[in-house]
């Protein structure tokens, strides 16, 4: 059986003709080259802004979520005085530590925006994937640098939403 080898090639290499995305956006000089590098920068570090931006949306849609359902519904106490009970009517608050996370209820708006929002971050994700499988040294540099500078920008916004999976890059 006969293979016949493929113009591309399966290990780095420093070529500055790669396509990217499309057979029509070939750099075709140094200087083309280097504006393709500075666009996947830039598109590397907008991948890890809209990350950012997911996490205050769903933080925003927490908080309101929080404050819609911070009724607290008291117990009476009955059968001892207000004082014993700790409280100046007879309410006694008994938290319930045992309880599970609630979750929200369906909402379209809530629920449709945050799918759109990993839906845009996988495409995103995929489309630099398909750059960094050119091989191209300088490609792979220009997304791991744009990560870089994209978390150091945008990376503190994680911390605003507890338990949340990021698994876009």
């Amino acid at each position: 059986m006969s293979y016949s080898h493929s113009l591309m090639t399966m290990s780095f290499h420093t070529g500055t003709t790669d396509p990217v995305w499309l057979a029509e956006w070939v750099p075709q000089s140094e200087q083309a080259y280097i504006g393709t590098l500075v666009g996947i920068l830039i598109f590397s570090i907008l991948t890890r802004a809209l990350t950012a931006a997911r996490y205050y949306v769903t933080a925003i849609h927490a908080l309101q979520a929080r404050r819609r359902d911070a009724t607290v519904t008291p117990f009476k106490f009955e059968g001892h005085s207000s004082a014993e009970a700790g409280t100046s009517d007879g309410d006694l608050i008994i938290p319930n530590p045992l309880a599970l996370p609630r979750v929200p209820k369906f909402s379209w708006r809530v629920d449709l925006l945050r799918s759109l929002f990993v839906l845009l971050q996988t495409f995103l994700g995929y489309l630099l994937m398909l750059v960094v499988m050119t091989l191209n040294v300088g490609y792979f540099f220009a997304v791991l640098l744009g990560v870089f500078v994209g978390e150091v920008v945008f990376g503190r916004y994680h911390f605003i939403v507890q338990n949340e999976d990021d698994h876009f890059h």
